[in-house]
């Protein structure tokens, strides 16, 4: 059986004769400097978390269109659904996606973010999560290391919790055991 692959085939067109991009569904782009986003919302945690969770809404949508719809996406293996995300947010300039299990919490590793803050990042992830699966999902940005930073998805109940937990101290990794031996948060 073969390994998934995201073909990025008119993922992102140039139509240099019009002055115009967009995506396969012929949707207009706009590039956008990340460190505009980042002084778009600095200050306004809504505002970081709408606008994420749009950028991440238009890749999510995106994915749930190539692979058939939500109910197809859900019966999708994880690795065909995770592998058309990375490819998304990839091409969208995010940085480079992959899927970690810490026991029973779900984490999205983000490598070679463009993106520097936190509540922007988990909004883009976790509004390309929900519009793919078709069920709305959170996020919360659980620590960066190097290039890479981690965010948890989870329920609403659960990412305000954990943020709780960080912003109290709690390592992240100490609440990640609790989440994966069904302590909860």
């Amino acid at each position: 059986m073969a390994s998934p692959s995201f073909d990025p085939k008119h993922a992102v067109v140039f139509d240099l004769a019009r002055g115009a991009t967009h995506d396969a569904s012929k949707a207009r782009l706009l590039l956008v400097p990340a460190n505009a986003l980042s002084e778009l919302v600095r200050g306004s945690e809504a505002q970081a978390r709408r606008l994420g969770q749009a950028i991440g809404k238009a890749c999510g949508t995106r994915v749930a269109a190539r692979l058939g719809g939500g109910d197809s996406v859900r019966r999708a293996s994880i690795e065909a659904v995770v592998t058309e995300l990375a490819g998304e947010l990839s091409v969208t300039g995010v940085g480079l996606v992959s899927l970690e299990r810490w026991g029973k919490a779900l984490v999205v590793a983000v490598e070679n973010t463009a993106v520097d803050d936190d509540v922007l990042l988990a909004g883009i992830v976790d509004g390309a999560m929900s519009a793919a699966v078709g069920k709305q999902v959170a996020g919360v940005t659980l620590v960066r290391q190097g290039s890479t930073a981690r965010v948890l998805i989870a329920s609403e109940a659960t990412c305000k919790r954990v943020k709780e937990l960080l912003t109290g101290g709690t390592a992240w990794g100490d609440i990640l055991g609790r989440l994966s031996t069904g302590g909860g948060a």
